[in-house]
């Protein structure tokens, strides 16, 4: 048995489980694989470089976590655990994923996210029965076909990759809640959006795109959508049919105004248009004081020199974000709203601030 180390495992909701994280491990010790009825294992944030094929000695295993280690590979026995439900190698230094992971046919969770990985495996979507697939923080330029088979995804995070183009299948996804697709090299979106009926949060931020997708107004669910930055000129009139939506977020895009279209999103909690690298704007319009619900304010990085009297009105507004405008004195509506409790307006030219009544 390896020194220091407890090799006993413990049942945890009924499951064999063995936790090895955090232990500062080069190496898993050769006396796991001997523990064959081994249902959860736990080998993440050490200094692992490797996994060792006899890895697939443990037939019974469900889960398997090697998450923060400095992995370069994965063993091609990994395609034999049949069992595998929930698989999280991220944030290690994986540059590909071994063929064969299309034999896991009841994996759910699969994470490899912030690593290296330049492709995915062809076959790979040949798991059908997988949720919540993270890819983010990678290098891929292309997405393998098939995606469309996914028919139980739930959750898909692409963002922070290389992708020109969303794969056309994401739009057959029925159940699809969160889509994930920023910080890629997107100019144009596949047609079917409408479709994703589920869909609660949508991300296309920090890519090239000049329109909002076609589509987007349609989904009933939407809770949350990320816009910006993206050389967007306006947003569709349409988008007030988004009656569910309670967090817009579209900095930096290239409005030649505030997007008034906003205004009429009764259910908006918080709302993100801060202009670092956008077109920037000089007025906010008096009816932001029907936003009775919003949280969150953030305009920073405009011209913005006053605030409409209204905003006294934003009865649970929280956190206003007006740092780098144009402010010559400190606008006082900002004193009558009731449940203010942050206030971020640095780099602007007050010289006074209000004095208690």
């Amino acid at each position: 048995m390896a020194a220091g180390l407890n090799l006993q495992p413990q049942t945890v909701n009924g499951r064999l489980k063995l936790d090895l994280s955090n232990q500062g491990l080069t190496s898993i010790p050769e006396e796991v694989f001997d523990i064959t009825d081994l249902e959860f294992l736990n080998v993440s944030n050490n200094k692992l470089t490797s996994i060792p094929e006899a890895i697939g000695r443990l037939q019974k295993l469900y889960r398997l976590n090697a998450d923060g280690n400095m992995l370069t590979s994965l063993p091609q026995a990994i395609g034999s655990l049949q069992n595998l439900q929930e698989l999280y190698v991220y944030s290690n230094n994986l540059s590909e994923l071994p063929d064969g992971l299309e034999a896991l046919q009841k994996l759910e969770w699969l994470f490899v996210r912030d690593n290296k990985l330049t492709k995915l495996p062809s076959k790979l979507f040949s798991c059908v029965k997988l949720v919540n697939f993270d890819a983010s923080n990678n290098k891929l330029f292309t997405f393998p076909p098939g995606v469309e088979k996914l028919q139980k995804l739930t959750k898909l995070y692409i963002n922070g990759n290389q992708l020109t183009e969303v794969p056309s299948g994401v739009c057959s996804l029925p159940n699809l809640e969160v889509l994930h697709v920023g910080n890629n090299k997107l100019s144009t979106f596949p047609p079917g959006v409408e479709k994703l009926q589920k869909l609660r949060g949508l991300y296309i931020d920090d890519n090239q795109l000049t329109e909002v997708p076609s589509g987007v107004c349609s989904l009933p669910n939407l809770e949350v959508l990320g816009v910006g930055p993206n050389p967007i000129r306006r947003l569709p009139d349409d988008v007030t049919r988004l009656t569910r939506l309670k967090t817009l977020s579209v900095p930096s895009c290239q409005f030649d105004e505030f997007p008034r279209q906003v205004l009429q999103l009764k259910t908006l909690e918080e709302l993100y248009a801060g202009q670092e690298c956008g077109r920037k704007f000089d007025v906010v319009p008096d009816e932001v004081g029907n936003l009775q619900h919003l949280c969150l304010l953030a305009l920073e990085n405009n011209l913005l020199r006053t605030l409409p009297s209204t905003m006294s009105h934003l009865n649970n507004l929280r956190e206003v974000y007006l740092w780098n405008n144009k402010f010559d004195t400190f606008p006082e509506v900002l004193c009558e709203v009731p449940a203010m409790e942050k206030l971020d307006i640095r780099y602007n030219n007050i010289t006074r601030l209000p004095t208690a009544p």
